[in-house]
């Protein structure tokens, strides 16, 4: 049986021991309805989460331990609450699969079945985890309505969906800069970490851009929020 979103922390059962490490860490990142649920489904999960600096290319990830290292996600400080929540249980949707078909390890261990990163057990996976969240009590109108669109056919990348990636990103405090569809081929451009690119060709929805910093080519967003360098 799922608990609901606004039962008390009583009433949930006790939180697993690393809760309120987790509740502090995420805090001043999500809806505050939400923060309670998402703190005990990263808490419960034993995996370590980090809060990444602001990154042009994703807007978060998951990468398994190995070799007795736990299971890792990271999510950007730059994400508005909103995008943020989205972003942090599609990579617990990743977590909860690839622990599904990774036998533990023995001497005994089964070679574990192949699975697609994107494809039918995470997509399950993504909306049974986001279902209890699909309240007006954490998300703005709007972006709920987006998101139950999505949820339909949940993609390997939340942004790569432009008409939510575009109502969240109405929701930004402070946008900075200008996004990446609107410059001209050829337009140098910095992100939040410095790194300079030049604006190459389309492929498919993302635009492919090379890095002035180490030549070596990366797909963006055509929605990314980029810094115009003139001189």
């Amino acid at each position: 049986m799922q608990l609901s979103l606004f039962q008390s922390q009583s009433e949930a059962g006790p939180p697993h021991p690393s809760y309120l490490k987790v509740f502090r860490l995420l805090e001043k990142h999500l809806p505050p309805a939400s923060l309670d649920q998402a703190s005990r489904a990263v808490a419960g999960e034993e995996v370590v989460l980090k809060i990444s600096r602001g990154r042009a290319t994703k807007s978060g990830d998951f990468r398994p331990g190995r070799e007795g290292m736990p299971d890792r996600i990271s999510v950007n400080k730059t994400l508005n609450p909103s995008a943020f929540l989205v972003t942090l249980l599609h990579e617990l949707a990743h977590v909860r699969v690839h622990r599904k078909f990774t036998p533990p390890r023995s001497v005994f261990r089964r070679p574990k079945k192949k699975y697609q990163p994107h494809g039918t057990e995470w997509k399950d996976e993504f909306r049974q985890l986001m279902e209890p969240y699909l309240a007006p009590e954490i998300f703005p109108e709007d972006v709920l309505e987006a998101l139950r669109r999505h949820m339909q056919n949940p993609r390997a990348s939340t942004f790569s969906d432009l008409r939510l990636s575009r109502v969240l990103g109405g929701h930004e405090e402070d946008p900075g800069g200008v996004s990446l569809e609107s410059l001209p081929q050829g337009t140098v451009f910095e992100i939040p970490s410095g790194r300079r690119f030049v604006k190459l060709e389309k492929k498919r929805k993302r635009f492919l851009c090379q890095c002035l910093n180490n030549k070596r080519n990366y797909l963006f967003s055509p929605l990314a929020k980029v810094k115009i360098i003139t001189s």
